[in-house]
């Protein structure tokens, strides 16, 4: 039944491909700039860009510019422009976690999706999770081109079955680690990515859902001291005091964790999906690009015996600068983006949107082999990371407050506890439990 739906949807999308465009070719052309960054992601929009400037410019009456901003000072340079309520770019460059941020300044996009004279088909194409990411105070800000999610990587030739719970992790780490067993081929049994940094909490936010609490509890009151909360924070203090893995994690980020898999110090890491085309990569992962595998982040079992799973999604994205004297125009090209064979492009340049009637294509599992893996825990597993305004600085909070406890520094309830008083106070600060 999926496969047909899919099906559908696939037909649906390259139809609607089509219809997108008018039969008669326009006199005037309008140009509209479009903010993006460099990279990959860079790279592959703007493949798409020079496809619809060849063929569709003239039929559609719109010609897109790219407008490229450096990395460092991206985010910076964009809220400028917005918050001014300027109408020099059209389309911005968003994201799940700074969509409700920008909201104020952007075009709701409901309106437009259900005009079936300017969107003849679906967004029933997308992950939900990565559509309900772009989603604040229940308007609809943008459209997912990349998604971003946590994943249990492992070597494969050592581990015939990734631990599901984190009972039978922390039993695999011990597996392989020296300390406990001399024959270990690797020093330890996993790497983390626990360096205080936002993104540190990001990836713990997954386990703190696969454990099964929450950050937010009835609206916006945090939950952070429950039994789930500490399960999960105990998991990186537990692992690193008995020496299950390095207790320079402290320091790791996203390129030290790859590199401690690379090298074979470590059996298994829970990092980002982006890592998977890294390590499997005979150039830059000799020793294990084609060890690599890929599940689920582990979690509690459920009374009915069932494990619970949960994996943090952000996705990027783009949306319209509220500002812009051309948002028809604008959204036309968005209308673009979101056809399967737009995104199928964009994916073989080096995207990774999310949209389930490009992961089945074989084209696209053939470029990205883990697609059936990420694909499962998109559709089963995931949740939305935050994206209301304080997105950022709640994640930074998390990530002071977990790093001191996995130090050692304060117990874990008490870091738990601190960062519940903290969030709170920002929240309440900024509004959100009235006067």
């Amino acid at each position: 039944m999926r496969k047909t739906i899919l099906t559908m949807f696939i037909l649906t999308a390259f139809i609607g491909s089509l219809l997108i465009m008018p039969c008669t070719f326009s006199e005037e052309v309008v140009t509209i700039r479009m903010v993006y960054w460099p990279g990959p992601e860079g790279e592959a929009i703007s493949k798409i860009v020079e496809d619809w400037n060849r063929y569709y410019a003239d039929q559609t009456g719109v010609r897109v510019e790219i407008v490229f901003f450096s990395r460092e000072v991206f985010w910076e340079k964009q809220t400028s422009i917005l918050l001014a309520g300027s109408s020099e770019i059209d389309i911005a460059f968003t994201s799940t976690y700074t969509i409700g941020q920008y909201a104020p300044y952007l075009e709701p996009l409901d309106e437009y999706f259900a005009d079936k004279s300017l969107y003849p088909y679906t967004l029933d194409v997308y992950f939900e999770s990565a559509l309900n990411s772009l989603r604040y105070e229940g308007k609809l800000y943008g459209i997912p081109m990349d998604a971003s999610l946590h994943v249990l990587i492992y070597r494969k030739d050592l581990i015939e079955k990734p631990p599901e719970t984190f009972d039978e992790l922390i039993e695999l780490a011990r597996k392989f680690t020296k300390k406990y067993n001399p024959d270990s081929p690797t020093e330890y049994g996993i790497g983390l990515h626990a360096k205080n940094i936002l993104y540190s909490a990001m990836i713990w936010h997954s386990l703190l859902e696969s454990a099964g609490g929450h950050i937010f509890e009835n609206g916006f009151k945090p939950s952070l001291t429950t039994d789930a909360a500490k399960l999960a924070a105990s998991l990186y203090r537990r692992l690193i005091e008995e020496g299950l893995a390095p207790a320079e994690a402290l320091n790791w980020e996203y390129p030290q964790l790859n590199a401690a898999f690379q090298t074979g110090k470590v059996a298994m890491i829970i990092q980002w999906n982006a890592a998977i085309g890294e390590l499997s990569d005979p150039e830059k992962s000799p020793l294990v690009w084609d060890k690599v595998g890929v599940a689920p982040i582990p979690g509690v079992k459920l009374p009915d015996g069932t494990v619970l799973h949960r994996s943090y999604v952000h996705v990027l994205s783009l949306s319209i600068n509220k500002a812009s004297h051309h948002k028809r125009e604008a959204f036309k090209f968005l209308a673009y983006l979101t056809t399967t064979s737009a995104m199928l492009r964009y994916l073989l340049e080096g995207g990774f949107p999310p949209m389930r009637s490009v992961f089945v294509l074989p084209k696209a599992v053939e470029k990205r082999w883990e697609i059936p893996f990420i694909s499962e825990i998109l559709d089963k597993y995931s949740f939305p990371g935050l994206n209301i305004p304080e997105a950022f600085a709640i994640y930074n909070i998390l990530a002071k407050h977990l790093s001191a406890a996995w130090s050692g520094a304060v117990s874990v309830d008490d870091a738990l506890k601190a960062a519940n008083d903290e969030i709170y106070s920002l929240l309440k600060e900024k509004g959100y439990y009235g006067s």
